[in-house]
């Protein structure tokens, strides 16, 4: 059956996954830049100073995505390359990368859909403290209207922030991210402040553009025992209650759930929430932007292994099944166990959803032939799709779908090993390639219906 009329085909980038030119144009370091200078920090020792060069390449990549047919692309504004310090006046060639960014995908007709913060920040800020500090909440907003009164004229639909809680815990309970903390009492404290700061974000830019689209994106891994009994049960609660949750809860109760709070209390946690605080994170949203990957199977274990996705130190295991099938990433393939998060988002959250990332990462090579056959990206996103098609059978409010990604680019702590975009990057050479499943997702958005 066809998707709705309306409904938006993509796909998705961060900034400084793909744009690289790290120190052209009065663009300032970031925390990742500082971090992946240190040596074991990043896998084969790789950086994102040239990436997939986006930064000079953009109207080519642009030209992709009219071939794709896709009618949105999100993509993140890189903090450093518009506030270079972290605050202060707009860098203006900054500034007119992203004019020109825009100008371009509209005049191929393609909606802009801006993320605001990616996963970094700027390094003058995290020397102060990053998001442990609360004047971070204050350089943001002044960041996020800097960003909207530059590109509101253009752009309607905004999301603050990117995956919140995953990235905070794994840069401040553990050291496989920037800050590289290892400390769990710092996890809810910033995680706090970046919603504080995408709470005021929003009803600033609500504002000055009453008419635009407003939102957050995040991750959900849903959590399950891998084995029989009450504590792997609580283990895989617990593991919800501190990845999915954490975020989530509060942005529509207003309210962090007790479990939480007590958790953060019982490991020595300081009070972090302020007057007025959880008022300005409960700011009405448009939408919710939904990255989904994989489910995650734990199972209690004091020793705190953790595992592909789940940090060390928090008494839980992963421990995925043997036997099922898993991306290069080393993340389980199932795409029923999204269904699931959908219903939850329409009976529990009641937010209408964006699909804003999903996709995965498998060994793709240039065969004999020229080509990349990656029948395995083909089959996960038809999978994907399919459920996404079932949920909105089910009257599930989901206004479109972006496909992670569409560039090769540069996968945080796995460097250039791991790659997810419809188009293979020879980075030797920053050849594009569309793969086999380019050309497939071209054909699902030109005739807006799966095939058969």
């Amino acid at each position: 059956m066809p998707f709705p009329e309306k409904f938006l085909w993509g796909t998705a980038t961060s900034a400084y996954q793909i744009e690289g030119a790290t120190r052209e144009d009065g663009r300032g370091p970031s925390n990742w830049d500082l971090f992946a200078a240190q040596p074991g920090n990043i896998l084969d020792g790789d950086t994102a100073d040239i990436a997939a060069d986006h930064y000079h390449r953009f109207e080519e990549d642009l030209d992709l995505m009219a071939r794709l047919g896709v009618s949105a692309y999100r993509f993140s504004l890189s903090w450093t390359r518009l506030h270079p310090d972290g605050c202060g006046p707009l860098n203006p060639k900054g500034a007119a990368f992203y004019d020109r960014l825009v100008d371009g995908l509209l005049a191929r007709g393609i909606q802009p859909l801006v993320t605001i913060n990616h996963m970094e920040i700027p390094q003058a800020l995290e020397a102060r403290g990053g998001w442990l500090e609360r004047d971070t909440i204050a350089r943001f907003t002044e960041y996020a209207m800097d960003a909207h009164r530059l590109l509101s004229d253009r752009v309607t639909c905004w999301a603050t922030m990117n995956e919140v809680a995953v990235t905070t815990w794994w840069g401040h309970a553990t050291r496989m991210f920037p800050p590289a903390l290892g400390d769990q009492r710092l996890v809810l404290p910033a995680i706090h402040h970046q919603l504080v700061a995408h709470g005021r974000a929003v009803h600033e830019m609500r504002r000055a553009q009453p008419m635009g689209e407003f939102g957050m994106v995040g991750s959900y891994w849903p959590t399950r025992p891998s084995r029989e009994g009450e504590a792997h049960q609580q283990a895989a609660e617990t593991l919800d209650l501190l990845f999915n949750r954490s975020c989530l809860d509060v942005l529509v109760d207003g309210a962090y759930p007790s479990e939480l709070l007590a958790w953060h209390a019982e490991i020595g946690g300081q009070p972090f929430i302020e007057p007025g605080d959880l008022e300005a994170i409960s700011a009405p949203l448009d939408y919710f932007g939904l990255n989904y990957y994989a489910p995650l199977h734990v199972c209690h274990d004091p020793a705190g292994p953790g595992g592909a996705v789940v940090p060390e130190g928090i008494g839980i295991a992963q421990e995925d099944p043997a036997e099922a099938p898993r991306t290069a990433f080393d993340w389980v393939i199932d795409a029923d166990a999204m269904l699931p998060i959908l219903r939850e988002f329409r009976d529990r959250y009641r937010l209408p959803l964006l699909i804003t990332e999903n996709g995965g990462a498998f060994d793709d090579i240039i065969a004999d032939d020229g080509r990349v056959h990656d029948s395995a990206r083909i089959d996960y996103l038809r999978r994907h799709l399919a459920v996404i098609e079932q949920a909105l059978a089910e009257g599930i409010d989901i206004r479109g779908y972006l496909a992670w990604s569409l560039l090769d680019n540069f996968e945080w702590a796995a460097g250039y090993s791991k790659r997810f975009g419809l188009t293979y990057i020879d980075y030797a050479t920053q050849q594009r390639l569309p793969k086999e499943s380019f050309h497939w997702y071209a054909d699902v958005v030109r005739r807006n219906a799966l095939d058969t």
